[in-house]
């Protein structure tokens, strides 16, 4: 976890023209150049697995082989067990990690709700909805998840390189169908809640596919097998993740030779499809040396 005496509130911006921003089926950098997303990791600096140092020592490694993205998950944790209240600790150790990512130049995409977000009470995520502070899936939360979109886009799109996620595999079990309820209250409230702040060109995706529907600006694809059959049309698409259909978002994957083949052909198949990003392995233990094998998948990534 971040040492809360080390985050320095020091929240200056690169002095660069604009915000990254979607543009038809593409995502824009902050100077006007298409960007193709190359994801290190999905990483939370808030539940205790990462230490501050093995993070900022994981954006140095990544970013000397090309790696310009990282994903940070703020599902549930800048906000207390009521559901409304700030947590002004969590928040600052996310400006910190998107600083220390930023700096290097590695963008960040930022999550906002998660099947896997934070349980009251404590410092570990839960997946019954039931016990987040704020229940997507019911339309009794409306208020609250309106709140929280509203916190975090206002507190985070200072950043210009900074995406976001509005939801990650919000029909995952356990909800089954509840994820309609979730696909009403964001195309009805959550997405022109963050649009009127942000703007309509500030990338924002959901994943998976029955939420795709929505009227969000980027594409996140899970499945490597679908890189093939899915071609960019007035959207950009991004395979954040290497889950369905494959193991390839675990940790030890990646650090196998049997398997770096795989992750290499993933990569290929999304840089010539056109499609704007892909990531390695999401679950990626930053807190482990990496070997040879992760650090030659991330090197090729970062070579795309």
């Amino acid at each position: 976890n971040a040492d809360k005496d080390t985050i320095a509130r020091d929240y200056s911006l690169p002095q660069i023209a604009t915000h990254v921003r979607v543009l038809k089926n593409k995502i824009i950098d902050p100077i006007g150049k298409p960007l193709f997303l190359k994801i290190g990791a999905w990483i939370n600096l808030n539940n205790g697995s990462v230490t501050g140092e093995n993070y900022v020592d994981f954006l140095d490694y990544a970013s000397s082989v090309g790696i310009n993205c990282v994903l940070l998950k703020a599902n549930m944790w800048i906000v207390k067990d009521d559901g409304w209240s700030r947590d002004q600790h969590a928040i600052d150790i996310i400006h910190w990690g998107i600083k220390q990512a930023n700096d290097r130049g590695v963008y960040v995409i930022l999550n906002m709700f998660d099947v896997w977000s934070r349980g009251k009470g404590g410092k570990k995520y839960n997946t019954d909805s039931n016990h987040h502070p704020i229940n997507v899936w019911k339309k009794g939360h409306t208020a609250a998840a309106i709140q929280y979109v509203k916190m975090i886009t206002r507190e985070f799109k200072k950043y210009p390189m900074v995406l976001f996620e509005l939801g990650n595999e919000m029909e995952n079990r356990p909800h089954g169908s509840d994820w309609k309820t979730f696909h009403w209250m964001a195309k009805k409230h959550l997405l022109p809640t963050f649009y009127a702040i942000a703007g309509k060109d500030r990338p924002i995706g959901v994943s998976e596919q029955n939420l795709w529907s929505l009227p969000v600006n980027v594409i996140f694809n899970h499945n490597p097998n679908r890189i093939r059959r899915v071609n960019p049309g007035d959207r950009p698409i991004v395979t954040n993740e290497l889950a369905h259909g494959s193991q390839l978002w675990r940790d030890n994957y990646i650090r196998l030779p049997d398997y770096t083949q795989k992750y290499l052909a993933a990569f290929g198949r999304a840089k010539s499809k056109g499609h704007s990003g892909i990531a390695a392995a999401s679950g990626l233990d930053i807190n482990t040396p990496l070997n040879n094998e992760a650090k030659r998948v991330l090197r090729k990534l970062g070579e795309l």
